[in-house]
């Protein structure tokens, strides 16, 4: 099966989630450029803030995790070297310069942590692990290299599936617990109901394989990827929360759109609830008020949407659809969306690690996670203020009002 009848496929309603088939109609003609679709997955456990943390199993945990403060710093500087640790630091995913860094520089307090890259000052160093120490930074581990999408009788690899389309798996690890966040980039497609049925697709049905092993979905996946990520540090517990937080954006590439809103009950509005709620029967509900699900953003721009709801968030930002041959910056769009999904990564994980430390009984009696809460709580509540010393925004602050 190629990726031209992989995509007629799924246009065509085959590939289906429960009863109902993704897509039953074409309801619209508008060339995506790219869909971008994240799942932020989070596990919540207090095995580290044991008063004595001993090991779960016989053997040593790959990363054992720096309890404390003068540990984790040294932890920060050895990562800014060569080194054998499993993990990376979290603004390096693999990119070059300073392709990806703005969030942890707004979130430290607008200290670049790449400052002078690569020849990088020890002075900066110092400053910036106290800094990660301060605010519960966690540390990067890539998890590409063993996952692939099957399509049919088709296993094709991260790199390559569908030509230009791309996915990414990065696991994150704190004291509390652990972070996933996975990401499709669906490129070129020919209409929007194509690029929400790629996106459906990915989400519920089983077309992943780990390590060779029987092919499964992405929450499956998820869980499994979790586990490993806690079994690095010998966290063998923990809470997962019962949704993933969902973001996407769509590029359309088309600077005709700039002035036009997104209008109540349009193909458009269509789209971005089906990316919001991500309703087995999309193409059949009664859709919201728009202006309900409309989140404001600052700077906002004549037909700039961002809708969602307390699981979800969905761009749609015409002024930043610039096409490429005007050799104008196409970055913008990226930019902002990796800003937000790190924060929002962030702010998922941190707040669900809050929800069960305030039922936690032994609270009182461990100072360890006493100290703990008092830090998230201060992070927390300065992210949720329109603050200047870490990164903010109104999407954000909304998060933290919606969380349970």
């Amino acid at each position: 099966m190629d990726g031209a009848t992989i995509v007629a496929t799924l246009v065509n309603g085959i590939i289906s989630h429960g009863s109902h088939s993704h897509i039953k109609k074409k309801f619209v003609t508008m060339e995506i450029k790219k869909l971008r679709v994240s799942f932020i997955w989070v596990r919540t456990s207090f095995r580290l803030f044991e008063p004595v943390v001993t090991a779960t199993a016989n053997d040593e945990p790959l990363f054992p995790y720096p309890l404390r403060i003068g540990d984790f710093k040294d932890t920060i500087k050895k990562l800014y070297s060569e080194n054998d640790l499993p993990v990376t630091l979290p603004w390096n995913d693999g990119s070059k310069g300073k392709r990806y860094n703005w969030f942890w520089r707004y979130y430290l307090r607008g200290n670049d942590p790449m400052d002078g890259y690569p020849h990088i000052s020890s002075d900066t160093i110092g400053k910036i692990s106290g800094l990660c120490a301060n605010l519960i930074m966690p540390f990067r581990v890539s998890l590409n290299q063993n996952v692939k999408l099957v399509f049919g009788d088709k296993l094709v690899s991260g790199n390559s599936w569908n030509k230009s389309n791309t996915f990414s798996f990065e696991g994150y690890l704190y004291r509390h617990g652990a972070a996933l966040i996975t990401t499709f980039n669906i490129c070129n497609c020919a209409e929007l109901e194509e690029a929400v049925g790629w996106a459906r697709a990915v989400r519920f049905n089983p077309v992943f394989q780990y390590k060779s092993k029987t092919i499964t979905t992405l929450k499956s996946l998820a869980d499994e990827l979790l586990n490993e990520l806690c079994q690095m540090m010998k966290v063998q517990d923990g809470i997962n929360e019962d949704h993933p937080f969902s973001i996407a954006a769509i590029d359309v590439g088309d600077p005709n759109l700039l002035l036009q809103p997104v209008q109540q009950n349009s193909p458009i509005h269509k789209a971005l609830d089906a990316l919001t709620t991500w309703s087995s029967a999309w193409d059949q509900v009664t859709l919201p008020n728009l202006a309900d699900r409309t989140i404001d953003m600052q700077n906002n721009k004549q037909g700039d949407v961002i809708y969602g709801d307390k699981h979800s968030r969905v761009l749609w930002l015409p002024r930043l659809f610039v096409p490429e041959d005007k050799n104008e910056k196409t970055f913008a769009l990226r930019w902002y969306y990796r800003n937000l999904l790190l924060a929002s990564m962030q702010v998922s994980s941190l707040s669900a690690f809050m929800a069960k430390a305030n039922s936690n009984q032994n609270i009182q009696n461990n100072m360890n996670l006493r100290n703990y809460v008092f830090r998230v709580r201060a992070i927390i509540s300065e992210m949720q203020a329109d603050s200047n010393d870490t990164y903010h925004s109104m999407s954000i602050s909304k998060q933290i009002t919606d969380f349970p």
